[in-house]
């Protein structure tokens, strides 16, 4: 089945959304039963700014399939600076699962917790899809949107950041084993969490991508993505490129 199961997405992007808000494009699928998942990424980001406001990243991940329609996952990541310095981590853990499917429509309900430095991101998430054909065989789009709550130091004291972030994407299988995947994505955050002098919400982070995944092997998948990060608050736009690899490993029963 193409393309291979993962949940690359919602463990990088919780794990270190302050760092890199955009990795690979791409819908979320259950995992094999047993230990079946192993993924390795690294990405650029910033590319266009000077190399104190750029970035790089590398996470791995393993998933783990619970049964046919429930997976779990755990996941760590590592970032820089541009001129890899200011090194931080981060772990990440938690389960989906599809709790809707019927004909060309699927619903999956995602829920995670992150650990940067001494704070905590707790993400629940829904994703709703549309497949023209079984096994992403041919196109399809999907939305993804939820709640990302965390902890925020401010000049005010402790406070708790909240951003509801959404995601637009599209998939086409050119051939099999190869697929194109465009996507959109951002978020809109509750201002009062930032500062308790403020209300309303604003737009946050944004950015459109291009993915085109590959089959190297029956049980390896190549991973490619570029992206585009528009300026906002009087900064310039930039751009990221990530590469990565997904392998399926031998499952339970």
């Amino acid at each position: 089945m193409f393309p291979l199961t993962r949940l690359s997405r919602v463990a990088f992007a919780t794990a270190f959304a302050c760092a890199l808000p955009a990795v690979a494009a791409d819908t979320i699928e259950p995992f094999d039963r047993g230990a079946s998942d192993f993924e390795l990424y690294m990405q650029h980001e910033g590319l266009g700014h000077t190399s104190a406001q750029q970035a790089v990243a590398g996470e791995m991940l393993l998933g783990y399939g619970l049964s046919d329609r429930v997976s779990g996952f755990v996941g760590a990541v590592l970032a820089a600076d541009g001129h890899y310095l200011d090194a931080s981590g981060s772990f990440s853990f938690g389960a989906y699962g599809n709790t809707y499917a019927s004909g060309p429509w699927s619903i999956d309900v995602i829920l995670s917790l992150a650990g940067a430095e001494d704070a905590l991101t707790f993400s629940p998430l829904v994703e709703w899809n549309w497949d023209a054909e079984p096994d992403l065989a041919a196109w399809g789009c999907y939305v993804r949107a939820g709640l990302e709550v965390g902890g925020l130091d401010t000049a005010a004291g402790p406070r708790r950041s909240v951003v509801y972030p959404m995601t637009i994407g599209a998939y086409r299988t050119v051939r099999p084993g190869h697929q194109v995947l465009f996507e959109f994505e951002g978020g809109v955050a509750d201002l009062a969490g930032e500062d308790p002098a403020a209300s309303g919400h604003a737009w946050r982070s944004s950015a459109l991508s291009f993915g085109y995944n590959a089959l190297v092997s029956e049980a390896v998948e190549a991973v490619t993505q570029v992206s585009w990060m528009p300026g906002r608050d009087g900064q310039d736009g930039s751009a990221a490129v990530m590469v990565g690899f997904i392998a399926t490993l031998p499952g339970g029963p």
